[in-house]
């Protein structure tokens, strides 16, 4: 696991000043209000046995919490306990969505015949996801990619201070070639969940930009991998392709997508992903949130989850 001296000690100060406004997306609490009662309801269907309690008492902190930034907005929300474990925090606003996604929808809960899997998480952020496989499998082997600088400073931190074992961490981007290449971030949003190798997912916006390393994923994969989730923003086509080119789809048992549908709103690829899943033995569920009416050549997240057997 890389490591810089120092780095279990790194407090919101040590960052630049965008870093240092992690409840900057409180302006929008409005919005996610609307998202408060089907967030319950899929709390409501968690089982007992799996933490459905503390689940729900902690989406009630957190939610209050980011109510609570939007009045105060100048507190510290640069930390917090998720579960037993403290998370360093940047952006608090996008961290309660990736509770919410995570661990409230349970967006990467699988089912494992080991007590040891192996899991490949693409595009880590500050490591909710991780914190996650830990708790659903606490000896499991999970490799995580996160390119944003920043970022991955902060997720090495809560990997250290939570001392979550087996898991190597890699500050460069999937991607389907070995190299460098450009990768754009919110310069007003430390942590952006639509941090991208592609320009295209800050439509209309001004960006920063940096250069990071590029890794393909068909190396990491030696062997049985009993998950790969995958949230590149924008790069998951090609990198599935990469995988499928090397013969390393045969290999994986379950993977999660977040494919990014009309990036460019004039190309239209998701069938070539579908397509990929299919001639590699995978079957595959599909959700996406939309809104109607309908409207020609409008983004959307979808969800796809594929795997193989019954």
């Amino acid at each position: 696991m890389q490591s810089k001296p120092g780095a279990d000690s790194l407090r919101a100060a040590d960052f630049p000043e965008r870093v240092r406004s992690p409840l900057s997306r409180s302006k929008n609490f409005r919005g996610f209000v609307t998202q408060i009662p089907s967030s319950l309801w899929a709390i409501s269907k968690i089982p007992p046995t799996q933490g459905r309690g503390r689940i729900f008492w902690l989406y009630l902190k957190l939610v209050a919490k980011l109510y609570g930034s939007s009045l105060s907005p100048h507190g510290d929300f640069s930390e917090e306990n998720v579960l037993d474990a403290h998370m360093q925090v940047l952006d608090y606003r996008a961290f309660v969505d990736v509770f919410s996604e995570i661990f409230v929808r349970r967006d990467y809960f699988f089912e494992s015949s080991s007590r040891t899997p192996t899991i490949l998480d693409c595009g880590s952020n500050i490591g909710m996801s991780v914190l996650f496989f830990k708790r659903l499998y606490p000896n499991s082997r999970v490799i995580a990619f996160e390119p944003d600088r920043e970022t991955f400073d902060v997720l090495q931190v809560n990997v250290r201070k939570n001392q979550w074992k087996d898991v190597d961490l890699h500050n460069k981007a999937v991607y389907p070639a070995d190299g460098i290449t450009n990768f754009y971030t919110d310069p007003n949003h430390a942590g952006s969940l639509a941090m991208s190798t592609a320009r295209e997912r800050f439509p209309g916006r001004a960006v920063a930009c940096q250069k990071v390393e590029t890794v393909r994923l068909s190396p990491f994969i030696q062997g049985e991998v009993d998950l790969v989730k995958m949230d590149i923003e924008g790069a998951e086509g090609p990198v599935m392709q990469e995988l499928a080119n090397a013969g390393k789809l045969k290999w994986i048992k379950e993977i999660f997508v977040e494919y990014h549908h009309h990036l460019n709103p004039l190309e239209d690829h998701l069938s070539q992903m579908l397509r990929l899943f299919e001639e590699n033995g995978f079957g595959y569920q599909i959700h996406c949130p939309f809104k109607r009416p309908f409207a020609r050549h409008e983004f959307q997240d979808i969800q796809i989850y594929a795997y193989r057997g019954s």
